[in-house]
């Protein structure tokens, strides 16, 4: 057991002879954790909890009974939605979950603290504004001309009647949702692969610039201790969390686990097969900020490495020369995500489907799609959205160190050297390494190539907060949600960036 504090350890002991066995099993597990602060000790809220754990911001309600009244069950809800307006996860269970389906009920908190730890928390305080005469993305995915509030770093009322006069005046102005980039290796000459803790601070900075509030950083197929190290500076990077960056809300785990054939620039030195024993150190020592891993299915053990990475990750199909049927087996296992469609993989075949139909035809899994009008066609996209609709796309840039270098750069990714030419990174045999755009560009980009508006825009923040679970605190403009949002023109050639309701 990791050693607690002797004050902890004393309310453990004052407390146990009052603990029904159910709620002594979770107190253990949280002790464990170092996570509980007091148990029915003091109001949330005004409400008293079960457990409460403040570093994870994570409420734990167990229920005596799955069949209880209806009226105590409403005002369970009222208060479930209370706490969670205030930025709370709530967890609740009864003690048959607990009784019979324990193993899956600790992995289900652990993952809520693993993860509620790696989101920044606003400042406290009580500063307040008011923004009126926008038009605004709501959360039900339409443009409303109104007002909003933003109050301590979150989102307070959307849309209100009545507004204080001196409300700052957008004069029509769109106001959309702060970016969620999940596949982005690197920028302005830093990857993150890098292991170095001030090029991804640089990185963070360049990001935001660009609108993109929360991003994943992509790793690439290196070492396990190159790739320990590199998300050594992630776990730093959300626990310093330095002012004017976009918040790193996880890891996008790009290899090893990859076929030869369909390797791209990934480096042939480091594949490997997939191995979830290696994987679950590289995720534990991070403190689980790894939220997508990548395999490709005709690998040996793939599903069965999907069926059990896919209980603490995103497992997400990449980098394969996979057929149908393995494809299948793979997403069957668990897998929900799809790394940048159409590219390091079989094209569609009417008699040799390939992995792309069983991606789509599984209406779980999320299609990440490369948007600088080099990696994918104008018209591939089109077909992209309609295969998988508005609510399955998931726009990224994979961009690398390139971006925002001058054309003709050298630059080495993975190890391999890198030129920039005609816009994309490419290796000395002119396979493409990366792209150089921004997630900002990329929607520019979809939304002159004819896709809707509101489709382009879900693809780039409330879809991809949802593949790396980060979508309870970002990717919508929402109230209790931190306020994260871009205020731009109609044709989003000008914005400003707002990071938790402060201006960039």
């Amino acid at each position: 057991m990791i050693p607690y504090d002797k004050k902890l350890k004393s309310l453990s002991q004052s407390l146990r002879k009052d603990m029904t066995p159910h709620e002594r099993k979770l107190w253990y597990l949280f002790l464990r954790h170092q996570s509980p602060r007091f148990y029915r000790q003091k109001p949330l809220l005004g409400y008293i909890v079960d457990f409460y754990c403040p570093k994870a911001n994570l409420v734990i309600e167990i229920d005596g009974s799955q069949h209880y009244d209806p009226e105590i069950r409403q005002q369970d809800q009222f208060r479930t939605n209370e706490l969670s307006t205030a930025g709370v996860t709530v967890l609740r269970f009864s003690n048959r979950d607990i009784d019979r389906e324990f193993p899956g009920v600790c992995e289900q908190i652990l993952l809520s603290l693993q993860s509620n730890h790696s989101q920044s928390i606003p400042p406290k305080g009580d500063h307040t504004m008011f923004y009126k005469n926008a038009r605004i993305f709501c959360s039900d995915f339409q443009f409303r001309m109104g007002g909003f509030e933003v109050k301590d770093g979150r989102f307070g009322r959307i849309l209100p009647e009545t507004l204080p006069e001196d409300a700052v005046d957008l004069q029509g102005a769109t106001v959309i949702p702060g970016l969620v980039e999940v596949h982005s290796h690197g920028a302005a000459d830093r990857d993150f692969s890098d292991g170095d803790y001030e090029g991804l601070v640089k990185m963070a900075a360049f990001y935001a610039s660009c609108g993109v509030t929360s991003f994943a950083p992509a790793s690439m197929t290196l070492p396990y201790d190159v790739l320990a190290a590199a998300f050594a500076t992630a776990v730093r990077l959300t626990k310093e969390a330095p002012k004017g960056c976009s918040v790193l809300r996880g890891i996008h785990m790009e290899g090893p686990y990859f076929s030869y054939k369909k390797r791209g620039a990934q480096n042939p030195a480091y594949l490997k097969d997939p191995d979830y024993a290696g994987f679950r150190k590289l995720w534990e020592d991070c403190e689980g900020l790894v939220k997508i891993v990548d395999v490709a299915p005709e690998l040996p053990g793939a599903a069965e490495f999907t069926a059990q990475a896919s209980k603490i990750a995103t497992v997400s199909v990449a980098h394969t020369d996979s057929d149908y049927d393995h494809a299948k087996a793979v997403f069957d296992a668990g897998a929900t995500h799809l790394t940048h469609m159409f590219n390091a993989m079989p094209g569609i075949h009417h008699r040799n489907p390939g992995v792309i139909p069983a991606a789509a035809e599984n209406q779980k899994v999320r299609a990440e799609l490369i948007c600088d009008g080099i990696h994918v066609h104008p018209a591939s996209v089109r077909l992209a959205f309609s295969l998988f609709g508005p609510e399955r796309m998931v726009m990224v840039s994979d961009s690398g160190r390139c971006a925002g270098l001058p054309e003709g750069a050298h630059v080495i990714q993975g190890g391999l050297d890198c030129w920039l030419k005609g816009g994309v990174a490419r290796l000395a045999d002119d396979t493409i390494a990366s792209s150089a755009t921004n997630l900002w560009a990329c929607l520019q980009n979809v939304i002159s190539w004819g896709i809707p508006e509101e489709a382009a825009i879900r693809a780039a923040s409330l879809n991809p907060a949802c593949a790396i679970g980060a979508d309870k605190e970002v990717g919508s403009i929402e109230t209790g949600k931190i306020a994260d949002f871009v205020v731009c023109s109609p044709d989003y050639r000008e914005k400003t960036v707002y990071l938790a309701g402060e201006k960039l």
